[in-house]
């Protein structure tokens, strides 16, 4: 099953090049130190790998800033599970905006979903072609979601996600609109939402 709540935010390109390299370097050090015995080349296996976890370490430590914004949708896909407004919310710019409905008005619809069991999961998965400036403070980046709940006439059907974010005072990359798409036929054109649009 795609997108389960809860995924890892993508790395950075560069992550997969550096230890893609250094795992075949070890690869052969270690080859090398089956076949001669010899110290040195176990001892290079061993450096590559130290590598490989330097790495690892380094990019979460310092994600990146679409690391973040994957992070905060997540995050997002999470409260949703949880019924947790305070979670979803803390990701919401305050100036957000879908059709008529503003940050205050989107929490009520939330909060009533929630408590009438309308939406249970939203399914998050295959982050791409993100835009990020964090010169303008803003981005936008493309996903898949599948909303789940007593009120989704088919829990099969997905759709694509075309995610606006905003970067706040604080250095946080919040939501600021978003709209859905058919992933399949007339792709290029949104899809209504009851209630938050008319």
């Amino acid at each position: 099953m795609p997108g389960l709540t809860g995924s890892l935010p993508s790395f950075p390109t560069w992550y997969y090049y550096v230890t893609g390299a250094f795992y075949f370097v070890a690869i052969g050090f270690l080859v090398a130190a089956w076949k001669t015995r010899k110290r040195k080349y176990a001892l290079g296996a061993g450096i590559a790998v130290a590598l490989i976890v330097l790495a690892s370490l380094f990019v979460f430590m310092f994600p990146s800033d679409q690391q973040l914004i994957e992070s905060a949708v997540f995050d997002m896909s999470k409260g949703v599970k949880e019924k947790n407004a305070d979670q979803v919310f803390s990701h919401i710019a305050d100036d957000f905006r879908f059709g008529f409905v503003d940050k205050p008005t989107l929490r009520k619809i939330v909060e009533g979903a929630f408590k009438r069991g309308d939406v249970n999961e939203v399914y998050v998965w295959e982050f791409r072609d993100a835009e990020i400036s964090r010169k303008d403070k803003n981005a936008v980046i493309n996903f898949y979601v599948r909303p789940r709940g007593s009120r989704i006439p088919d829990e099969r059907a997905y759709y694509t996600c075309k995610a606006k974010f905003v970067l706040e005072s604080d250095d946080k990359w919040r939501l600021k609109s978003f709209e859905l798409f058919n992933p399949f036929v007339d792709t290029d054109q949104p899809i209504q939402i009851p209630n938050l649009q008319q």
